[in-house]
């Protein structure tokens, strides 16, 4: 797979598969990922009979779906941690490697740990500032003066 990811040797991604190659009514082709050696997602499949299709999907689908999408671990410690992570993600979505829907579910999930570093830090903050103010009284209080 071609590297398309600026600043790096090791993509974050690898996306395994490729999209079906049906082409609906609208013109636009269908966005479900290919079989295993199969051009066409199961439901396009002609290979497989439509009762088939019918009874799997009536029993809640079929895993058949050959992407897989792998993440290299690396730690999510800094802010600057996940602003990298992100533009490797877009970078691999943008070269066509990830689907929009999973692109979609990072962001969420690393703007839900910015939060959650943001209000840390806060936290910290405000417990800083409650100690100079507790000092402070104490020694507004030592010297006499309220």
């Amino acid at each position: 797979m071609r590297h398309i990811l600026e600043k790096t040797t090791k993509p974050i991604f690898r996306v395994k598969g490729h999209h079906c190659a049906f082409i609906k009514e609208d013109g636009k082709q269908c966005r479900g990922w290919a079989m295993e050696d199969s051009e066409y997602c199961f439901r396009h499949n002609p290979a497989i009979p439509e009762k088939d299709k019918r009874l799997i999907s009536a029993r809640g689908g079929t895993k058949t779906t050959k992407r897989k999408l792998e993440l290299v671990k690396r730690p999510l410690s800094t802010p600057e941690d996940a602003k990298r992570m992100m533009s490797e993600a877009i970078n691999v979505f943008r070269a066509g490697n990830m689907p929009r829907a999973d692109l979609a579910t990072l962001s969420s999930a690393v703007l839900s740990l910015l939060k959650c570093m943001e209000t840390a830090d806060l936290a910290n903050e405000m417990v800083e500032i409650r100690r100079i103010i507790f000092e402070s009284k104490i020694i507004t209080k030592s010297d006499g003066s309220e």
